[in-house]
């Protein structure tokens, strides 16, 4: 029995891991962490190996297998979030699954096919992510935000390049002109002068392509408008230190 679970555990474990990477790259996450894809890579083997062993566990822990593993693509305090990320994950699955299944009954061989099918889904799954990509960024969406009893309306565009993450929440982050949030902010506010930093606000480091400068944030409530109606997310506001020629710059990971 020694010799067929080593192979099947060692199989498992890198098409696991090939399957959190792809799909963190789908849900345009910021920073993806070997480590934290490890585990959950780890916690779909231990699955796997305990619904072979005993087939009654497979049904029972699916549902709560595939949402750990797909918070270990990138931890969310939104459950709606979590379960778009489960089905991102549970389709890199199908499509690794079915290529190996495939690459399999042509070869007749495990390993090779392991070899063939896990390239083949990368180049597959990359495709994807460009044309996603090239379809969002040219894409403008409305963003509402309210600080307190004040609330704003704003239109803001999908920044493809916009892939920065809160240190602090672990939220993504919403590049804001401080002119559109006027009515949100202390009056006394200037987000070239980090001295008027009120309370409430807190800097974070703003990564540009050029260069890397501190910015005042915070934390409001945030809705997208999509598909006609307005969806809440969970995002930090960071105000630019210059003026932007749009009102905010959403990352597509919020999509």
């Amino acid at each position: 029995m020694r010799a067929a679970v080593e192979p099947f555990v060692a199989i498992n474990l890198v098409m696991n891991v090939a399957v959190l990477t792809m799909s963190a790259r789908i849900a345009s996450v910021g920073r993806i962490r070997p480590r934290r894809i490890l585990l959950g890579a780890a916690a779909g083997t231990v699955y796997a190996l305990a619904a072979w062993t005993f087939f009654p566990l497979g049904p029972a822990l699916f549902a709560p297998v595939t949402l750990l593993m797909a918070w270990s693509v990138a931890p969310t305090h939104s459950f709606g979030m979590l379960v778009r990320r489960s089905f991102i994950v549970l389709g890199c699955a199908f499509l690794c699954g079915g290529t190996a299944y495939a690459a399999a009954q042509a070869l007749q061989n495990r390993a090779g096919a392991l070899l063939l099918a896990v390239p083949a889904a990368t180049l597959w799954l990359r495709r994807l992510v460009r044309t996603r990509i090239e379809r969002l960024a040219t894409h403008t969406v409305g963003v509402r935000c309210k600080f307190g009893a004040d609330c704003v309306e704003l239109d803001g565009i999908v920044d493809s390049g916009n892939r920065m993450v809160d240190a602090v929440t672990g939220l993504p982050v919403i590049v804001a002109d401080a002119r559109a949030l006027r009515s949100l902010l202390p009056g006394k506010l200037d987000p070239s002068d980090l001295a008027t930093l009120p309370p409430g606000f807190r800097l974070m480091r703003l990564s540009g392509v050029c260069s890397t400068q501190l910015a005042m944030c915070f934390h409001p409530h945030v809705w997208l408008f999509r598909q006609g109606a307005w969806c809440e997310a969970q995002a930090v506001v960071a105000l630019a230190p210059r003026a932007l020629s749009e009102a905010a710059l959403v990352p597509s990971s919020l999509l």
